[in-house]
């Protein structure tokens, strides 16, 4: 099986890194390297790639603005977000863009290359350290929204006067 992947990233560093990096596996073949938001619009239809590997931060359009684009009229298209943000806030907006999958940038092959397995059997993929967070972000949001109690306004009353040491 060959996979087709391209890369939308504005440093060229991280352009060049990860396709050396994917550059001797057999199944992979890197179909373009973009380096904006536009420029991945442009030749994602003539490219067709299986996967898309999308940074959040561009110079012109935002990673998660464009990923919604992207689902919109490429619906196949797999999206890998990669970033330095390991923010919930940025994971979960991505994921419900239609990104199909979250990696930091300090990931390295076998885990790049399970990521491309996992979203191509169309399930999603987290890394651990992102699917930790979330994890954690919805144990304390649970505990929390249980701890919350509804007083009746005399309820109030009572309390404040409590706490302001009256009988």
């Amino acid at each position: 099986m060959n996979i087709k992947i391209a890369i939308t990233d504005d440093h060229p560093m991280v352009l060049q890194g990860i396709q050396s990096m994917l550059q001797g596996t057999k199944e992979i073949t890197i179909v373009g390297l973009y380096n904006t938001a536009t420029a991945t619009l442009k030749a994602i239809a003539k490219d067709t790639p299986d996967i898309l590997l999308l940074d959040i931060n561009l110079p012109d359009i935002n990673g998660i603005e464009l990923c919604k684009q992207l689902k919109k009229e490429y619906g196949l298209l797999k999206i890998i977000a990669i970033s330095n943000y390991d923010e919930i806030s940025f994971v979960k907006r991505m994921l419900n863009n239609g990104a199909d999958g979250y990696l930091l940038k300090n990931t390295h092959k076998l885990e790049l290359l399970e990521a491309f397995k996992t979203v191509l059997s169309n399930e999603q993929y987290l890394q651990r350290d992102i699917e930790k967070k979330l994890l954690n972000q919805s144990i304390v949001k649970k505990i929390t929204n249980n701890l919350l109690v509804k007083l009746t306004r005399r309820e109030q009353d009572v309390l404040v006067v409590i706490s302001e040491e009256l009988t």
